[in-house]
């Protein structure tokens, strides 16, 4: 097990500010708290969401439920429905909106890209909010003083993580955004619309429910 020694670097969620602290933290530190995390598969967040891509956006109510494999996410006032209700379980997912319609796929990313025309990086998320990098790809982390990411660069995504708060045994992020510049990485539907400008989605959690 090899130690790696990092001067802490917190980011600010609402701009580009940027701290440093003079105390360097220990590889170790993080090493355990991503152990307890990682294991960490029932959980709810409730938040306020926004999607931007160049002059395309949409802000909603958020609320995202995993039990194991098992997902439900609602989005509500938002992706040009009243409410969206989807649930996903290992034989696939299902989306119901307001008006009664309800459509099949393999995935949220998938029926919610066919119904709204926006495409999330829903598995790379899943990681991302509890303050993890996905664990498939390679990753470039950064960490606060206090062991925990504050920035993660994977596949020409950044995500800026901060204002942690425990929540039972649990120290989660609260604040969450995810960018890229790399126009393949697009988060809207082609079909639906063609990108002509920066990517970002923000996460603003008022509260985590852990099981």
């Amino acid at each position: 097990m090899f130690r790696l020694t990092v001067l802490a670097v917190a980011f600010l969620i609402g701009g580009c500010a940027e701290h440093q602290f003079d105390r360097p933290i220990v590889y170790e530190s993080y090493e355990q708290h991503s152990t307890h995390v990682a294991g960490l598969d029932h959980w709810e967040i409730r938040s306020r969401i926004s999607i931007r891509e160049g002059s395309k956006a949409e802000i909603a109510r958020f609320y995202w439920q995993r039990l194991g494999e098992a997902h439900t996410m609602e989005i509500f006032g938002g992706f040009g429905s009243k409410r969206i209700r989807i649930q996903q379980s290992p034989s696939g997912a299902v989306l119901e909106n307001s008006e009664g319609g309800k459509f099949v796929g393999r995935s949220i990313r998938e029926v919610l890209a066919e119904n709204t025309g926006w495409v999330l990086p829903v598995a790379e998320m899943m990681s991302w909010i509890v303050g993890l990098p996905y664990p498939e790809i390679d990753s470039e982390n950064k960490w606060n003083e206090n062991g925990h990411i504050s920035s993660i660069k994977q596949s020409d995504w950044t995500v800026l993580l901060s204002r942690y708060k425990e929540f039972d045994d649990y120290v989660l992020p609260t604040r969450v955004r995810i960018f890229t510049e790399n126009p393949s990485l697009s988060l809207l539907d082609p079909d639906r619309g063609s990108p002509d400008g920066d990517t970002e989605i923000r996460l603003v959690i008022s509260s985590w429910g852990v099981n």
